[in-house]
């Protein structure tokens, strides 16, 4: 469940998204954003914007 450890990094670090997607094989944002929204419902910038916020 590789979700849960990247979901994990936008919730506790400061780590750049792009450095998260590099780091779990993705070789785009696009692909990264895609898969991640199609898990929880939106793009990790909004995740993590969300997450921060409460």
């Amino acid at each position: 469940m590789l979700h849960h450890y990247y979901s994990n990094l936008l919730e506790n670090t400061d780590k750049r998204i792009m450095d998260i997607y590099l780091e779990f094989g993705f070789e785009s944002q696009r692909t990264f954003n895609q898969a991640f929204q199609q898990k929880y419902g939106r793009t990790p910038s909004k995740y993590r914007k969300i997450w921060w916020d409460n």
